[in-house]
């Protein structure tokens, strides 16, 4: 007897993931990938790019998947060599770490190109680099300069470039000139949110970034996204999500916001979950599975928190549609000037998105992470819990004979969260 099929997936980790399972998994749902490719292609000065999009929506993975793409090519192989950086930054605190860290990187690269003689000589340049933070930032840059020149350009892929541009914020406008000067360096970033840095008027990077925003997978590019790992022969949960009934994949769909990683770890969920009874309410039980396998993670995230911020993070979850301050004020029980200073907080952090009410020239506030003021109902209990199994078994039953074909591309954002909890009133 086969032993059971075990999805190879990386949820949070794609550096985890070969070169093949990268080219299978990935679904370039916004066509950014094809679109970053054609930049490469072209001649002349290049653009710099940053890619934007919440927790979870694919960007380390597509900087991945580029990477990838540009050694697959013979074209932009011979032109580029891609860099991956570290997901991780804690070891960058002066400018000779991220110089020092892509040429490690570039030594790799030339090795997994089977450049022996080339990785050599890099590792040799990197043995020799200066101890004293001068001598050491300016000769590792050089070199990496004239590597970048001699090899046609190197493509430096940045994730989490919010958090580099931080820890060397006194060396951004030399980082700014060198990048608009050197054209044998293209740097293409990850962020999660659209920081001050690259948006104020006056800040360093202000308008000099080629921007890409990511959002959730539409319907069918998540269907697409599940049917990779439906192929395989022991993948049959994964198939019957599929072809069965199809308001369980349209609930699941909507309310995560057809997020990429909650979708990688819902094939997950349904692969290795003992058996559920038949009929309804099938979307329901896999909801609370994939929110179960969040919890450790959405747990520090409320307890990395103040108290008076984990008090203004419960009302948004409980009132789910965007909120005043005033009216978060009053659910939270603050005085308005302490919940308008964590609510800005809270925003700069990325945690709560700012939503223009309709029809009243007001912002409005709302959790960014959906799926994690999902997890926050589920956990509030007693009244809070039991509308949400309402509203997923609403949505689910929404998915009858007449809904069975895919919709055209779209995004589940508010109107359609909205939408839905009207029906359901």
């Amino acid at each position: 007897m086969s032993p059971p099929w075990t999805p190879r997936l990386a949820v949070h980790t794609p550096a985890l993931l070969s070169d093949a399972d990268l080219r299978d998994q990935f679904v370039d749902g916004d066509g950014h990938l094809g679109r970053l490719v054609d930049e490469l292609r072209r001649g002349g000065q290049q653009r710099h790019h940053l890619i934007v999009g919440p927790r979870g929506s694919g960007k380390t993975m597509l900087l991945r998947r580029l990477r990838v793409a540009i050694d697959d090519d013979p074209e932009l192989a011979a032109r580029w060599v891609a860099l991956s950086s570290p997901e991780e930054h804690a070891h960058i605190a002066q400018p000779s770490d991220l110089w020092v860290g892509c040429l490690r990187e570039l030594e790799a690269a030339l090795a997994r190109r089977g450049d022996a003689v080339g990785a050599a000589g890099v590792g040799a340049r990197l043995a020799a680099l200066p101890a004293a933070e001068g001598p050491r930032a300016a000769e590792a840059l050089g070199v990496l300069r004239a590597e970048g020149g001699s090899r046609g350009g190197l493509v430096l892929l940045i994730d989490h470039l919010d958090e580099v541009l931080a820890r060397l914020r006194a060396h951004e406008w030399a980082l700014r000139e060198l990048l608009s000067v050197d054209e044998h360096l293209v740097l293409i970033g990850a962020a999660p949110r659209w920081v001050d840095g690259f948006a104020d008027y006056g800040a360093a990077f202000y308008d000099f970034f080629a921007p890409h925003l990511l959002s959730g997978l539409d319907l069918a590019a998540a269907a697409a996204l599940l049917r990779r790992h439906a192929a395989h022969p022991g993948a049959a949960p994964v198939r019957e999500l599929l072809d069965g009934p199809p308001g369980r994949l349209r609930a699941l769909h909507l309310l995560t916001g057809g997020n990429p990683r909650a979708l990688v770890l819902l094939v997950h969920v349904v692969s290795v979950a003992p058996p559920r009874g038949e009929g309804g309410g099938r979307a329901l039980a896999d909801l609370e599975a994939l929110l179960d396998h969040h919890t450790p993670l959405f747990r520090a995230r409320v307890d990395a928190l103040a108290p008076q911020a984990q008090q203004v993070v419960a009302a948004l979850a409980l009132g789910w549609d965007p909120m005043t301050a005033a009216q978060v004020a009053e659910a939270a029980r603050l005085e308005l000037n302490l919940c308008s200073a964590q609510l800005a907080r809270l925003a700069r952090d990325g945690a709560v998105g700012k939503v223009a009410l309709p029809h009243t020239g007001r912002v409005g506030f709302q959790l960014a992470d959906r799926l994690f003021n999902l997890w926050a109902l589920m956990r509030a209990g007693g009244r809070p819990r039991a509308r949400l199994g309402g509203l997923v078994r609403f949505v689910e039953g929404l998915g009858g004979p007449a809904a069975a074909a895919v919709p055209p591309a779209g995004r589940a954002g508010p109107e359609a969260e909205a939408l839905v909890v009207h029906e359901a009133a």
